[in-house]
């Protein structure tokens, strides 16, 4: 999952699909993401949780959803980042 733009390339991910989850990385480029938890072209299906509002990828704000998908964090475990706010991407 890689921020889109409409954020300033910037996504938190999260210890639990919350925006009241502790941060426990930050993405601060539209190049690089963190790695999606199942390996599948859209990260797999997502956890419905905590509301948040981001801006979609054009900055046009707006973008409302408590979507979530499930990404590994810098020491490998399970967090979360907010669907909508990023990108799936292959490589």
């Amino acid at each position: 999952m890689t921020p889109n733009p409409g954020n300033d390339c910037a996504l938190n991910i999260r210890s639990s699909a919350s925006t009241s989850g502790t941060i426990v990385g930050h993405l601060s480029s539209c190049s690089q993401g963190a790695w999606c938890w199942y390996q599948k072209s859209d990260c797999g299906s997502t956890v419905t949780a905590g509301w948040y509002t981001c801006n979609y990828a054009d900055g046009s704000s707006g973008l409302r959803s408590n979507a979530w998908v499930r990404v590994a964090d810098k020491d490998g475990k399970l967090a979360y980042v907010a669907r909508w706010c990023g990108f799936a991407q292959q490589r």
